[in-house]
């Protein structure tokens, strides 16, 4: 099957579960019809960013895998359909990272400005994004750092002076367009830091004692809540990718001498994003704040599903010493087996995230107001 018609099934499914029966859902002061609207189509985005985010990372078979899962999960089509900024946050921030890596990796400069813009544009959004400029420090660091070890001195230096012309334009949209807001919050700092300090867990009489149970609540909502944020097979599976991402952290350090650029950017933005979350008195552990690393929570659980895959096909190939072939050898019996077992188990989830979503929380009339 073509890649195009994989991705377009992708956005089949993103565009079926946000935007299937969204005229039904009650008009609210804050959820009218436009904003439903820009809301799903924003979700669809999203989905469509990751893909291709997650393809210039790794893979298109690790992008598609990724990106499906959040296209039918539960915890993103929700917000999609609620039309709150968090998902304008997420959507931006995909986009923002996509082109950033586009212009390091190429060094073309419009590149940078596109990415400049979408970060730009995300400080208008959810408060969460605020956080993550220091997620990117720590991947333009990363990255600086593995070309230092890795070219000669001759490309090291033309590298570098690249980056640096891209990184200025880079900073120069971003400035331009933060600016109005920023004039605003530097006349009145209080509007904003004045309430982030009152839901904050240094508001409380034991400010460590509260971040240290948000932190262990944050990270246990994505599987061990009383309602998880993932069903239990993506939840496994981005468990699966997350500790895969420490341990490609430390052998890249080891084979190499610098720590590896994309692991770096996914830690950091997994941890730097769930800050707010763990250092917030107001709601803990919060799925909407959290919302901001949703794509890199998808990409680790599409990450681990791809390395099964690779595991199972290859287990399958150890034991079946007749192994067959089909249309004229370019596809193992290992191979068909294991793609045949993920098209099984993503069917079985795309049916039980649709009847999560469209049957029982519809059923639940306290969230009716969300809902078809």
């Amino acid at each position: 099957m073509p890649r195009w018609t994989i991705f377009l099934l992708i956005l089949i499914a993103a565009s079926v579960f946000r935007l299937q029966y969204i005229g039904s859902i009650p008009q609210l002061p804050f959820l009218n019809e436009m904003t439903k609207t820009v809301s799903a189509v924003t979700g669809i985005l999203s989905v469509a960013g990751l893909y291709f985010l997650a393809k210039r990372l790794f893979n298109w078979q690790i992008a598609a895998l990724s990106s499906y899962l959040m296209a039918i999960s539960f915890w993103h089509v929700y917000f999609s359909r609620m039309g709150s900024s968090a998902i304008t946050a997420s959507m931006l921030l995909v986009w923002g990272m996509l082109f950033l890596w586009h212009g390091l990796s190429t060094n073309k400069l419009y590149n940078f400005a596109i990415s400049g813009v979408f970060w730009g544009l995300g400080f208008y959004t959810y408060s969460s994004f605020q956080v993550m400029p220091l997620a990117l420090i720590l991947t333009i660091l990363a990255y600086w750092h593995s070309v230092k070890k890795d070219f000669g001195h001759e490309k090291y230096l033309h590298t570098r002076n690249q980056i640096i012309r891209g990184l200025a334009l880079f900073l120069i949209t971003v400035i331009l367009i933060v600016l109005p807001t920023g004039y605003y919050f530097w006349q009145s700092p209080t509007d904003f830091l004045g309430h982030v300090y009152q839901v904050s867990v240094f508001a409380t009489q034991y400010p460590l004692e509260a971040f240290a149970k948000n932190a262990v609540l944050t990270l246990g909502m994505f599987n061990f809540s009383a309602q998880p944020l993932l069903i239990w097979p993506v939840g496994v599976l981005f468990a699966l990718g997350f500790l895969r991402s420490f341990i490609k952290l430390v052998k890249v350090k080891k084979r190499h001498g610098h720590f590896s650029t994309i692991q770096t950017m996914l830690l950091s933005w997994f941890f730097i994003g769930l800050a707010p979350v763990m250092l917030s008195n107001e709601g803990s552990p919060s799925a909407l704040r959290a919302l901001i690393v949703a794509p890199v929570v998808f990409v680790w659980a599409g990450e681990g599903l791809w390395w099964i895959m690779g595991a199972t096909g290859d287990w399958y190939h150890t034991r079946d010493i007749h192994e067959y072939r089909f249309q004229h050898k370019w596809l193992r019996e290992s191979s068909f087996v294991a793609v045949l077992a993920i098209v099984i188990l993503l069917a079985s989830l795309t049916i039980a995230e649709y009847d999560k979503y469209f049957n029982k929380w519809a059923k639940n009339t306290y969230n009716a107001p969300f809902k078809n």
